[in-house]
């Protein structure tokens, strides 16, 4: 049974975990409201309590759309727009043309499209985002990556930002 054990108060490393978690959620919350996505990240680029009130704002954009399917996400064709310029420089201008026509047509559909673009030329940024249906159970403000700390790396999952803090899950 995991369990919440540690908390690590260095402001640089809750810092470097508030963007690996806004990483994998950015475009999700993009597709949930672009003003809460402008929220949070002006808070994110803020000292003081920015790292709070991005927290805050995110942790909210989660309770009221964590369980809608995508395809009823308010705002999900802007967060597709957003997610289709990674491919650019891989499609040609056809296929570019079809995405963007599959975005005004048929955003599920669109967003298949995205996913499977991600994972054929290895996106790395766009493969953790919560957008895609086998990353959207995971909890929102644990680590995406493997991050070292104090000499001790820590596992995905294994870091929950809080905000203004960071704990560490042990078995």
């Amino acid at each position: 049974m995991n369990k919440i054990d540690k908390q690590i108060e260095s402001s640089k490393f809750i810092r470097q975990l508030a963007q690996d978690v806004w990483a994998a959620n950015k475009y999700f919350v993009l597709a949930c409201s672009q003003v809460d996505y402008l929220a949070i990240r002006h808070h994110m680029n803020s000292d003081g309590d920015g790292l709070l009130q991005a927290y805050a704002v995110l942790e909210n954009v989660i309770e009221r759309y964590g369980g809608e399917r995508n395809c009823q996400l308010p705002e999900l064709t802007n967060s597709l727009y957003h997610m289709s310029g990674y491919f650019k420089k891989y499609l040609s201008n056809e296929e570019r043309q079809k995405l963007d026509s599959l975005i005004r047509t048929n955003q599920q559909q669109a967003l298949e499209e995205i996913e499977a673009l991600v994972y054929q030329y290895n996106v790395t940024y766009l493969v953790m985002s919560l957008m895609w249906k086998e990353n959207r159970a995971a909890i929102f403000n644990r680590n995406q990556k493997k991050m070292k700390y104090a000499g001790v790396f820590y596992e995905q999952n294994e870091l929950i930002w809080q905000g203004d803090s960071v704990w560490i899950m042990t078995e």
